[in-house]
């Protein structure tokens, strides 16, 4: 599976890598992660290689201004086991009414949403755990900016790993938040973890940066 674009990523379900073997009549559901660099108008082609053809999809989207400033998450560096935390803000565009939030929850139960200062997963209930009012946390005022959940995230298995987290507004907008996860083993660590060769102009020479292994075992350890 291979798209036309770097801005499209390929995620296949639970422990499953590319070649994918299907049983007669078996389906699985793979996830199309989109991540937006530029505004307006967006193309792309989708190629999948089966066994003896190629199926093409197209993918078409129009990218317009982030009014909420909410942002993709990208971790990279998790062990099996190890819990993460994270906090999501959103900010309400108006200027004049309140923001409510309507909906919000996350695709995947690895990770679970918490409301700030709050030890449990939210619930829909008048009353969270903790005894604070779920209104208090759904409102965002007027032209600012609040810390609407933190999401906790732990698992037992090295994979990559791709959740959304829906939030629908009284705006009558669905939000869908990317979060990526790249779990591993803790038995080598790679440095740096992002490489980023910046702004290359067509037809440049040959670029290379240096990446780092480090092995945390006692053992032979083959790469």
């Amino acid at each position: 599976m291979i798209a036309s674009s770097p801005e499209l990523t390929f995620y296949p379900p639970g422990d499953l890598e590319l070649p994918i073997k299907l049983k007669p009549q078996e389906s699985i559901d793979i996830k199309v992660a989109y991540i937006s660099e530029t505004l307006g108008l967006f193309e792309a082609v989708m190629y999948i290689a089966l066994d003896d053809y190629i199926f093409i999809s197209s993918f078409n989207a129009y990218v317009i201004p982030n009014q909420y400033e909410i942002y993709p998450f990208y971790v990279t560096d998790i062990n099996v086991n190890h819990s993460i935390e994270l906090p999501l803000y959103i900010t309400n565009p108006s200027s004049t009414d309140t923001l409510i939030i309507e909906e919000l929850y996350s695709t995947e139960s690895d990770v679970k949403l918490k409301w700030p200062h709050t030890t449990h997963p939210i619930s829909t209930s008048p009353d969270s755990a903790d005894g604070d009012s779920v209104i208090s946390h759904i409102l965002v005022p007027e032209g600012g900016r609040k810390h609407l959940v933190n999401m906790a995230f732990e698992i037992n298995r090295t994979m990559d790993f791709y959740v959304e987290i829906h939030i629908r507004t009284s705006l009558h907008d669905v939000l869908r938040v990317p979060l990526y996860y790249h779990v591993h083993s803790d038995v080598i660590k790679f440095t740096p973890n992002v490489i980023d060769f910046g702004l290359i102009p067509r037809n440049f020479d040959m670029l290379k940066i240096p990446l780092y292994a480090k092995s945390k075992i006692q053992d032979p350890l083959i790469i």
